[in-house]
């Protein structure tokens, strides 16, 4: 139990240890050993035309590697709290862009 607990604690520090510096991994990666959001479905939007995956974006949810054919113009005003942004944008990147 105690050696469990430790293997836990090292993948979940070396996962947010990735995540959040510049070893991201990638979204592929993260499907094939059953993390990110469950997909349900996806909009019949494309991507590059999808709200939250513009917003999300320009507004500072995308990952360093996100490359993505969006353009950020100076009109797009950014929600004061974008954590619900960011969940969608993160789910519309793992499941359907």
């Amino acid at each position: 139990m105690c050696k469990t607990k430790i293997t836990l604690s090292c993948l979940l520090l070396f996962y947010t240890t990735v995540c959040s510096g510049f070893l991201q991994m990638s979204r592929d990666f993260e499907k094939m050993i059953g993390l990110g959001p469950s997909c349900t479905g996806c909009s019949n939007r494309y991507c590059n035309d999808d709200r939250s995956i513009i917003f999300g974006y320009c507004c500072g949810c995308a990952r360093l590697r996100d490359v993505l054919p969006v353009g950020c113009s100076n009109s797009i005003v950014c929600p004061l709290n974008t954590h619900k942004l960011c969940i969608d944008f993160e789910y519309m990147m793992h499941c359907c862009c």
